[in-house]
């Protein structure tokens, strides 16, 4: 009995000399952040084309569709440049596989083609007490007889157009 007593009181013991683990648990919170857009906050609705083809082999432009802003609010006077951003003609299933491509602004549009501020030209849709002065500008791609003659046969290439707007003055 005393060695079944010294064993129960040697590892009664050696418990007490554990150290009490308590369970850890992850605490999230959130904060909920809230802004009031007043009813008198510029602003516009830009339109693009969403997508467009343009033809194998056809030298010269092609055009690309039209670019307007409509909905003018709250703006008493500015000018919106639009830059283009936009990638080459890329092969779909080889990225190494492309075909140069230039983007421009046709010429028979009611815009106006300053050098602004940035040092670019590009349209500017100019607006005065909430009416727009010029409405919208067309796109046209151009691809030369030579990059067309790069083009892989029985391939599909596609670019990707970004249309980057800068508001000067409102």
């Amino acid at each position: 009995m005393k060695k079944f007593l010294s064993l129960i009181l040697a590892l009664a013991m050696v418990a007490c000399m554990s150290v009490t683990a308590f369970a850890y648990e992850d605490i999230a919170g959130t904060t909920k952040v809230n802004v009031e857009v007043p009813d008198n906050t510029p602003s516009y609705v830009f339109h693009c084309p969403a997508s467009v083809s343009i033809t194998y082999g056809e030298n010269g432009y092609q055009d690309l569709g039209e670019i307007s802003i409509t909905d003018v609010k709250n703006i008493a006077y500015a000018n919106i440049h639009v830059e283009l951003d936009y990638t080459n003609l890329i092969n779909i299933e080889d990225d190494d596989d492309y075909i140069t491509m230039i983007l421009g602004y046709k010429d028979d549009v009611f815009i106006d083609y300053k050098l602004c501020e940035d040092g670019s030209y590009g349209p500017l849709f100019t607006v005065r007490d909430e009416e727009l002065v010029s409405y919208a500008a067309k796109i046209a791609a151009y691809v030369s007889a030579s990059e067309w003659e790069k083009a892989t046969p029985g391939a599909t290439y596609q670019a990707t157009v970004t249309y980057v707007l800068d508001v000067l003055g409102t």
